[in-house]
């Protein structure tokens, strides 16, 4: 509980936000200039959520604007709101006007929660791909450790006693704040967050007191929500912009357009790649049996700055995920577990204990089953970069042929439909492709997954360009279903797309299991049996 001045104070007492409060109306100024001083026990952008101990944030959105809802947030009791522009028709409302009212709720969030990033050793992770793989290695490394670490991801949000399906990769600051508060709480020391450009650019994160930073890759995303690559780097550059100087950042040498971005960060850089000039450098790399065995050499630089003895300036490193793409993650979680003050020897156990993440290039079907020797593999396909990764990964790995099952990602817009298609086609001609199929998901996906008309339309008009033959279902089920009737032994069964076939994995293998239920259905299904997303309402 909070009281409201305290809170509106945060604005002209914070050294790291320029948010100005810029002018007051009458109820506000008689308010804040009073005796009273309510009560706040809730900061909210709903103002379905509004009691008489809360603030309501108007927040302009994409779908809705918050000011549009002063009076529902009034009606409800809101002792106070935030606004960009004041409503003149409510003047028994207090309406407090800043210039960015997505600021202004993270400032309040902040603030109520007394900052709790500053008690926090806080590690951000961005980037275009890679992100969720890169955080959970080096979870595993903290574990590795005894480091007591919170994570905040694409998959879960999780603190020592609780695990929340995600629903956004930074959630919004209220949330946020809050999850740090209760990391705290229970004693946790570590965080590891990923930030997205999106949350970059909503101010999600703004004001957190990050120690580490990982730049790991940039590739064209979100270009539909940005408008630009340009702009998309921008709202992911702030993270960079905003470290502060004795912040430590980890960047990938062999990403052009992140060693672009170097001058931006102000903070200590170090570098890791294949590169000659990286300061965490892979050597002796081995993927013949998809499963990466390579070593990793560090820079003087980095034996100086983290006084490295002799016999850790190398380490030999054989990794339980298969890929080029977790030779990276490996590698940037590497820099940001030295940077947390992590031993190589540490460093090394964390990393070969690594077993995956859900929907990562995850195998779920081995054919280790009488009558069924073929494989699923399930990926969540997030853009054309990662796509190309999961489809050269295939392309290193012994198989007769291959069926693919392709979820158009819902509300993201038809750019993303376009590039996925296009670098599909690409490969198309290079691997095995025997079933190419297409699902919308209709009878999965909830409200704010769902596919657009334009998106429908940008799926065939790709199709058509790349002359690519696809068989296109309304609902997942039936196109699960068509896969598991043309596979054959020695095939491979590709899951790719996002929220639509989230629960692709758990159906297919649920049909598995029911087409043969002589087979062990606890083993069936232990893939996926801690699977946050895609699991049964």
């Amino acid at each position: 509980m909070k009281q409201l001045k305290q809170l509106t104070a945060a604005f002209s007492a914070d050294d790291r936000d320029s948010e100005p409060i810029l002018a007051l109306n009458p109820a506000a100024e008689a308010l804040l200039s009073g005796a009273s001083n309510p009560e706040i026990e809730l900061v909210a952008q709903d103002s379905r959520r509004c009691t008489n101990k809360s603030i309501f944030v108007a927040i302009r959105g994409f779908d809705h604007d918050g000011h549009k809802y002063l009076r529902q947030a009034a009606e409800h009791g809101a002792v106070a709101a935030f606004v960009e522009e004041f409503d003149e028709s409510l003047p028994e409302l207090a309406q407090i006007k800043t210039e960015d009212s997505r600021l202004a709720f993270a400032v309040l969030s902040r603030s109520f929660f007394d900052d709790p990033s500053r008690e926090l050793h806080l590690t951000g992770i961005t980037g275009s791909n890679g992100k969720t793989s890169t955080s959970l290695f080096l979870r595993s490394i903290h574990t590795a450790a005894a480091y007591e670490t919170g994570l905040i991801g694409t998959v879960v949000y999780a603190s020592k006693t609780q695990e929340i399906e995600a629903k956004l990769t930074t959630p919004d600051a209220w949330v946020l704040q809050g999850l740090f508060r209760q990391m705290i709480d229970e004693g946790m020391d570590h965080a590891i967050m990923e930030s997205s450009s999106i949350g970059q650019h909503q101010q999600r994160d703004r004001g957190c007191d990050y120690d580490v930073i990982a730049l790991i890759n940039l590739s064209h995303e979100h270009i539909d929500y940005h408008g630009s690559y340009e702009a998309y780097i921008d709202a992911k550059m702030k993270i960079l912009e905003r470290a502060k100087p004795e912040a430590i950042c980890i960047l990938n040498a062999d990403n052009a357009d992140v060693m672009r971005q170097r001058p931006r960060c102000h903070a200590e850089v170090f570098t890791f790649g294949a590169s000659n000039g990286a300061d965490i450098r892979v050597r002796d790399l081995d993927l013949s049996k998809g499963y990466a065995h390579f070593y990793i050499d560090f820079s003087e630089r980095i034996v100086e700055r983290f006084k490295l003895s002799e016999d850790e300036r190398s380490l030999e490193v054989q990794l339980a995920v298969p890929g080029e793409h977790s030779v990276y993650n490996a590698l940037a979680a590497t820099g940001m577990a030295l940077a947390s003050k992590i031993r190589p020897a540490t460093i090394r156990r964390g990393l070969e204990t690594y077993l995956g993440v859900e929907r990562r290039f995850q195998e779920v079907f081995d054919g280790n089953f009488e009558g069924a020797d073929f494989r699923i593999f399930d990926d969540h396909f997030s853009n054309q970069e990662n796509i190309r990764v999961t489809l050269s990964t295939l392309s290193k790995i012994q198989y007769r042929r291959l069926h693919l099952l392709f979820a158009v990602r819902g509300k993201r817009g038809a750019t993303i439909v376009r590039e996925s298609i296009e670098e599909i086609a690409k490969w198309a001609k290079r691997l095995p492709l025997e079933s190419f199929f297409a699902t919308t998901s209709q009878d999965v996906v909830d409200q704010d997954n769902e596919v657009l008309p334009e998106e429908l339309a940008a799926l065939h008009e790709s199709l058509a360009t790349y002359g690519l033959e696809c068989e296109i279902f309304e609902e997942l089920r039936p196109a699960l279903y068509a896969m598991l009737d043309r596979v054959k032994s020695g095939d491979v069964i590709l899951l790719g797309g996002a929220q639509g076939i989230d629960a692709g994995a758990r159906l297919l293998l649920e049909e598995l299991a029911r087409r043969h239920p002589e087979w062990d259905r606890e083993r069936l299904m232990a893939p996926i049996r801690d699977r946050v997303c895609g699991q049964e309402p």
